[in-house]
């Protein structure tokens, strides 16, 4: 009976750590205190299953987006947004966790938005169990209308940190009629650690041949479904 205690205790602690957020690194810190040092090495990560994770790259030189533990690293060569999948890379920031099964949900017509789509998934996450005050991974996969996104390529020679000369920094622009799969992070309490101030999701976006990786600064949304962790399973 002892057994059965201590193997039920231990399977608590796998599901609940499994369903955790982890941070590595604050984004205040590299906005307020220029901060572009490594944080994390992708490479403490790569024997961890299910796992989704994002952030920029040490120094700012690029852009990280884990999918189920396949690396997308998105950054800058010959002037042009590439993509390696690797984990010998750093992290200047990094959020992740490990989720083993999804909650599919479609995404009505009336959420277009980057707002909206924020909005809906507050909404769902309250309607499927998950508290307002946890932070929590999601997906958006399907077709966008438009996305306009960005691979940070910082000057390690400028001091002088705002949100518009990250976007302008490395290869940007605007992407139309794309299928692919967004990776967020939900949360209302993590501010200037891994979401900015005026808003509670932070975002990165590939094609659906994973030929390109990075931040999503804003979306609009065509037939997509939302998929959130199922912590009922």
């Amino acid at each position: 009976m002892r057994f059965l205690t201590i193997i039920f205790l231990f399977s608590i602690s796998i599901i609940g750590f499994s369903q955790e957020v982890h941070t590595s690194g604050a984004l205040k810190n590299v906005m307020k205190k220029g901060d572009l040092s490594a944080h994390l090495s992708l490479d403490s990560l790569k024997t961890k299953k299910n796992l989704y994770a994002l952030g920029p790259l040490e120094g700012l030189k690029g852009e990280i987006m884990i999918l189920d533990s396949k690396p997308l690293i998105g950054f800058e060569k010959d002037q042009k947004a590439v993509v390696e999948s690797s984990f010998n890379h750093k992290a200047s920031m990094l959020v992740w966790a490990q989720v083993e099964e999804w909650k599919e949900i479609q995404i009505p017509a009336s959420v277009r938005s980057k707002k909206e789509l924020e909005n809906f998934i507050h909404k769902t996450a309250l309607e499927n169990g998950i508290s307002s005050s946890t932070a929590f991974p999601f997906l958006v996969e399907g077709e966008f209308s438009s996305v306009d996104w960005h691979v940070v390529n910082w000057d390690e020679n400028d001091k002088e940190h705002n949100h518009h000369k990250h976007r302008t920094s490395g290869p940007h622009g605007t992407k139309n009629d794309l299928n692919g799969t967004i990776l967020g992070f939900y949360s209302d309490h993590h501010k200037g650690v891994f979401t900015h101030h005026t808003t509670n999701i932070h975002m990165h976006i590939s094609d659906s041949k994973h030929s390109f990786a990075a931040h999503a600064d804003d979306v609009t949304l065509s037939n997509a479904v939302l998929k959130i962790p199922n912590y009922d399973r």
